[in-house]
């Protein structure tokens, strides 16, 4: 009787487990896309009014962002002063390589970064990061209109998942 109990709690717990780890990695994506466009904000303002060399942007990038996106914006600094010739979008493929912890929304906007740093005038390289600022400020937008009915749904789908396999397995 009690290693019944004791297994029905411990399926409860780890089904209630993945819903909570759904909605880690929910918050985790939209904690990103925060910091990925408050980079852009900065790195917009830093060309604008100050011109610095393409790695000395992305290293000013890293210092005012946390998490992955630091390790992106260091490991593109990196790959951009160790390349005789640097194309950006390389750089920035392998920035992403080596980084392993990104969300998947968050993966697009940076080939994107990657596609409109280096290869346009100043001007060009603002316009597209405006361009990935809109979009990524209009998805992270998406993301906070219905999260909180989302990751009541993720902890509630969990939790009744869980209940639901007890009932089938006892």
């Amino acid at each position: 009787m009690y290693m019944k109990i004791i297994g029905a709690f411990m399926i409860i717990c780890g089904c209630g487990g993945v819903g909570f780890t759904m909605i880690r990695y929910y918050k985790k994506q939209e904690k990103t896309l925060q910091d990925l466009c408050h980079s852009l904000e900065w790195m917009i303002l830093e060309l604008d009014y100050h011109m610095p060399a393409l790695p000395a942007v992305c290293r000013g990038a890293a210092n005012i962002s946390t998490g992955c996106i630091s390790k992106v914006f260091l490991c593109l600094a990196d790959e951009l002063d160790r390349q005789i010739t640097p194309d950006a979008h390389t750089c920035m493929m392998v920035a992403i390589s080596r980084v392993s912890d990104i969300p998947e929304r968050t993966i697009v906007h940076l080939k994107d970064l990657g596609t409109s740093i280096g290869k346009f005038d100043l001007q060009g390289q603002i316009v597209g990061l405006k361009t990935i600022l809109i979009m990524c400020k209009g998805e992270l937008q998406v993301m906070k209109k219905g999260s909180e009915v989302r990751l009541r749904n993720y902890q509630t789908l969990g939790l009744c998942a869980g209940a639901a396999l007890v009932i089938l397995l006892l």
